[in-house]
């Protein structure tokens, strides 16, 4: 079982803003799947198949900056062998934003400290680990006060870079899935 968690904020107001790239990603594996809400993990998910490999696709409905719980709660139901361990191997996938990483650039890391993602930190906090993959997509640093940075929604030219990004990060995490983070990394990382 593989766990592909898209970081993003709930609701219509962050719908496509530069913080919920990692919700945009997850949407487009395996043709816009449909997601339920899941109150006991507080995450929309959808159950889907690659490669023969059983996947479940999240998003956390706690705001970016909680996404720690509902991440300790979807491994400790769908991980469980991982669970309160300090390595969470190759299942767990996570997928965000990164302003560190110019517009419209995908890196793959592994065991990678959060910088300035809040995002990132509180998954790191509740699963008291950074030992497992992420898929970083790059949104640039763009001008002003990070916070508005982050919430504010692509300018018309940028999509043109966004969008192709978007399913190149889909493309990415399926890769993950069916042949492994080593090779995804090969052919995305360089």
């Amino acid at each position: 079982m593989f766990l592909i968690i898209g970081l993003g904020n709930p609701g219509e107001k962050y719908k496509h803003t530069r913080h919920n790239v990692g919700y945009d990603v997850v949407e487009k594996i395996f043709n816009n799947p449909k997601f339920q809400l899941h109150k006991h993990v507080q995450a929309e998910l959808a159950n889907i198949e690659i490669s023969g490999k059983k996947v479940v696709l999240a998003k956390p409905v706690t705001f970016m900056n909680e996404s720690g719980k509902a991440v300790e709660k979807l491994v400790k139901n769908y991980l469980p062998a991982q669970a309160g361990q300090s390595r969470i191997t190759n299942e767990l996938i996570i997928i965000h934003d990164d302003i560190s990483l110019e517009l419209g650039t995908i890196k793959i890391s592994r065991g990678a400290g959060a910088g300035n993602h809040h995002g990132v930190k509180s998954v790191i906090d509740h699963l008291g680990t950074q030992d497992f993959i992420r898929v970083r997509c790059g949104i640039g640093r763009g001008s002003g006060i990070l916070s508005d940075v982050v919430l504010s929604s692509f300018m018309q030219d940028e999509l043109d870079i966004v969008r192709p990004m978007v399913q190149r990060a889909a493309e990415t995490a399926s890769m993950i899935v069916s042949e492994g983070v080593e090779h995804a990394m090969n052919v995305y990382n360089t």
